[in-house]
């Protein structure tokens, strides 16, 4: 199980864009010897003050699936990963969001106080509204 809250404040004079929050969790619910079932939700809010003092203005969720198995020390994964996008507190004429499905690979080392963890997600886009996107990769060290 992880969380975590992290939000900033961006040095720039476009007063629609003074700070960024990310609320993150991620939940193992199902777990067995070498593999679990992981449940992992993200969400972004961009916060001005162009129509108040906080005025969250753009916003996007993530809602992720998992499956993994652990092979020799390296977790393998299949993903059904989904993001949506919205303009928050204001009219929302289309939908921005897409599916993908995924493959991830991971895994990692420890010698003593030091350790050293790498994961790399491949993803392919099967659903999309208003969005090119047609595939990802995105990798951690």
């Amino acid at each position: 199980m992880r969380f975590s809250l992290a939000a900033e404040r961006l040095g720039h004079e476009d007063t629609r864009l003074d700070c960024d929050a990310n609320f993150f969790g991620e939940v193992d619910v199902l777990g067995w010897n070498g593999g679990r079932v992981t449940f992992t939700a993200n969400y972004e809010v961009m916060l001005g003050s162009q129509l108040r003092r906080f005025d969250p203005n753009q916003e996007d969720y993530l809602l992720e699936g998992s499956v993994t198995h652990r092979i020799a020390g390296i977790e393998i994964s299949g993903q059904f990963h989904h993001v949506s996008r919205h303009l928050a507190d204001r009219l929302k004429c289309s939908p921005v969001d897409w599916n993908m499905l995924g493959v991830g690979v991971g895994g990692g080392m420890s010698r003593g106080r030091f350790s050293l963890s790498t994961h790399v997600d491949f993803r392919r886009t099967v659903q999309q509204s208003f969005v090119d996107y047609s595939s990802e990769a995105e990798g951690d060290l």
